[in-house]
């Protein structure tokens, strides 16, 4: 103790602690600057380790500095070289208490910036807001600790032309970590919602019912890229874990399944070895890029979309035949295609697509509920398309894209509550999609739940204002209601011209305007009888011309018009009077609709 208290003296005495206080604060308050200058700037990740481990090895340099000079008004001269009397290590120790102090309130500064006003840069955007307000941000369930939500990632390249790489990797993200058992994966449709809109992340979690929100940067660089991400736990705000990678454009994979783990490890999620999928780890740069454009192809929705995504993926996987992505991407795109076209070659080709990526890969849910689709689309086999989806259901039960299939196909069955069963558990992953919202309002429709269907079709508009089928749903609803004002308003705002007709057909003669009504039956039948000759039958039977709609029907059926006639027909409003009659008891027995 003698030798302890004169040496613990002698380092208050020249200011070594307050140098090595004062050194900790510096080196605190430039790290988390320093990270974000060199991720701007790209710099490696290895350099934001060198700073840490210099910024250690200077430490002990500055306290041994410190002990051994000190200044003095002739400037820095050793202490041993400095006579006591005529030390001034007291006002200099004065000097570092203000210089500790202003640092120190710099420190602060930073922190209540970064927690209380960087984080929280803007308010959700309006059409979000009202859509969580609505009724149907009810299908939603409370948020999980175990619920993440992935938003797309910034395209930092140069020139700004690798959006799509961006959003693809973001994508494929959402994809692997929806494979992960008791982990609750937002839908990529909800997430793109913030798509390009600085949103405080805790009112993203909030809004999409997710524990914690991944935002991430791209910067490719030819056949290199630069991946940063980082995990905000949406409850509080707080920062949870980041990670850089700079890797060979062929590790992508690799880079995906390291920043799942990183998450897993993060969130504390129980998985098994095999609930992380070790992938190949070098992938073909090629196939990959053209994976990513068809994928970006293929959400323009439009048919050219389509046939240009079936291009992209027919390219990668001519580069690699067992690209499963590719393949699976290939099948979606081309039942879209044959959505638009109603053609047995379209029809073969979606189904040949289909049975391909199924021989790449046979565990893959949402390709049973493809195939499931195509059966009643292309030929009403109900119990093949029964069976696809329950094979699709054991493989994932909470995979969305199944449960929207099956809550479809419960719904053209009119089994209403296990077809919202499984709109609810697909909602509750992808809640600000507006299909999948859709698909719900109009089975509340079709099953006499005016007052919900309304909220719901109202709930999608506010998700996507320019979603021609939710304008058509709710003009339904309202002329179900006898609201034909605001009935005729709806279907005027749809632009699908098949049916605004058939919309404004019935709305006007509902109206005593028969005229008009007459005029707008003319247009239909004219236009929709090569595609949409059921919408020509919902006209008539909305006017009370039974003969006409029912020969409308069978029109339909025989020239397979089945998209309208599967997801629709039964419980339409438009033959709510007629569900009794023989006749059309009859024609649902041919569709393999009948009670």
């Amino acid at each position: 103790m003698r030798f302890e208290l004169p040496f613990l003296k002698e380092l208050n005495r020249r200011n070594v602690v307050r140098v090595a206080i004062l050194y900790l604060l510096f080196c605190w308050l430039i790290l988390d600057p320093v990270h974000v200058i060199f991720h701007m700037l790209e710099v490696p990740t290895w350099a934001n380790r060198l700073v840490i481990v210099l910024l250690a090895l200077g430490f002990p340099g500055v306290l041994l500095f410190a002990w051994a000079y000190e200044i003095t008004p002739e400037g820095v001269k050793p202490s041993a070289a400095v006579a006591h009397g005529q030390s001034i290590t007291k006002q200099t120790g004065r000097r570092l208490d203000r210089a500790i102090i202003v640092v120190l309130a710099l420190a602060l500064a930073y922190f209540v910036s970064d927690k209380f006003w960087r984080s929280r840069p803007a308010a959700v955007p309006e059409t979000v807001s009202e859509a969580t307000r609505g009724a149907g941000a009810a299908l939603k369930t409370g948020t999980t600790g175990r619920s993440i939500a992935v938003l797309p990632f910034l395209d930092l390249s140069e020139k700004k032309d690798q959006e799509y790489f961006a959003d693809g990797m973001a994508e494929e993200i959402i994809d692997l970590l929806a494979r992960i058992p008791h982990l609750m994966v937002i839908g990529r449709t909800s997430s793109f919602q913030f798509k390009g809109k600085n949103t405080d992340l805790r009112e993203v979690g909030e809004a999409l019912g997710a524990a914690y929100v991944l935002e991430g940067s791209v910067r490719r660089s030819q056949d290199r890229v630069r991946v940063s991400v980082q995990l905000i736990d949406a409850r509080d705000g707080s920062h949870r874990w980041s990670e850089s990678y700079d890797r060979p454009i062929g590790d992508v994979l690799k880079v995906q399944d390291d920043i799942a783990a990183g998450l897993v490890r993060t969130i504390q999620v129980q998985v098994g070895a095999a609930d992380l999928p070790t992938r190949a780890t070098v992938l073909n740069p090629e196939a990959y890029n053209l994976f990513l454009r068809g994928r970006a192809a293929r959400d323009r929705l439009d048919i050219q979309g389509q046939e240009d995504a079936v291009g992209f993926y027919g390219q990668a996987l001519k580069v690699d035949p067992t690209f499963v992505p590719a393949a699976v991407g290939l099948a979606f795109a081309s039942i879209s295609i044959f959505n638009y076209t109603r053609t047995e070659s379209d029809a073969s080709q979606a189904r040949a697509a289909i049975d391909a990526a199924l021989g790449l890969n046979p565990n893959l849910p949402e390709m049973h509920a493809a195939h499931a689709w195509l059966y009643l689309n292309h030929g009403l086999n109900w119990a093949a398309a029964e069976a696809e989806i329950k094979q699709g259901l054991r493989m994932d039960p909470e995979n969305y894209f199944v449960q929207n299939e099956a809550g479809k196909f419960a719904c053209a069955l009119g089994r209403w509550d296990e077809a919202m069963r499984y709109f609810r558990a697909a909602l509750s992953y992808d809640p600000f999609n507006p299909a999948l919202v859709g698909n719900s309002a109009s089975c509340l429709l079709r099953s006499g739940r005016f007052v919900e269907a309304e909220e719901q079709a109202r709930h999608a508009l506010a998700i996507s204002p320019t979603d021609d089928p939710d304008w058509s749903i709710l003009g339904r609803v309202l002329l179900a209601r006898g609201e034909l004002s605001a009935a005729l308003d709806a279907f005027r705002r749809t632009t699908w011209r098949h049916n605004r007709l058939m919309g404004l057909t019935a709305v006007y003669y509902a109206m005593g305007r028969r005229a008009e009504s007459d005029q707008a039956m003319r247009q239909l039948e004219a236009e929709a009888a090569a595609k949409d000759p059921y919408e020509v039958a919902e006209g008539r039977a909305y006017r009370g011309e039974f003969e006409e709609a029912l020969k409308w029907l069978e029109r339909a059926r025989d020239q397979k018009n089945l998209d309208v006639v599967v997801t629709a027909v039964k419980g339409d409003p438009a033959f709510a009077q007629y569900t009794g009659d023989p006749r059309y008891r009859a024609w649902l027995g041919t569709m393999n609709l009948a009670d």
